[in-house]
């Protein structure tokens, strides 16, 4: 009864699935193990139904697979200072722990799972994906970017319209 209750009153874009009982010391932000989030592409053709659901590049030479290579850079435990908008955070240290991609006729889906995110920072990371993707940057390039720790390195930024928060797994 309460999660249909809480479904009820909540808008129409936020929806939940389950319910369970917790301790009261519980606390939905540091409880965290980690969270997963998708990106979704659509390479086929612009559809303004689904624009606000996916992102639909404008350029159709988008290597996938270079994508899929030069994600593995991020994989791992790293200073994300280059990839957020947050410029005063102090621990920018994150983990992702894989970056998978799903490759679907025409959509293309991105999937991070990782230790937690930073304001933008699966954005950041997927804009610098598309970057590589059309062939203005390398594996390399993206290594060196990373270990910049500044922003000003990254300055490309995907937009909000296909990242999805899917998962948030709890202890």
């Amino acid at each position: 009864n309460y999660k249909n209750a809480i479904n009820s009153r909540l808008p129409h874009d936020i929806y939940i699935i389950s319910l369970e009982k917790v301790s009261n010391d519980f606390n939905a932000r540091f409880n965290v193990i980690k969270k997963e989030y998708h990106y979704l592409i659509n390479t086929g053709e612009y559809d303004p139904l689904k624009y606000n659901y996916m992102y639909f590049p404008k350029y159709r030479n988008l290597d996938i697979n270079k994508m899929i290579e030069c994600s593995k850079v991020f994989i791992g435990t790293h200073v994300f200072r280059t990839f957020t908008k947050n410029h005063d955070l102090e621990n920018t240290i994150r983990t992702i722990y894989s970056i998978d991609f799903d490759i679907k006729d025409d959509l293309v889906t991105i999937k991070f799972i990782g230790s937690g995110f930073l304001h933008n920072m699966v954005r950041i990371i997927v804009g610098m994906l598309f970057e590589a993707g059309w062939g203005n940057y390398t594996k390399n390039d993206l290594k060196y970017i990373l270990e910049q720790k500044n922003r000003v390195f990254a300055p490309k930024i995907a937009p909000p319209n296909g990242l999805y928060l899917i998962k948030v797994y709890y202890e």
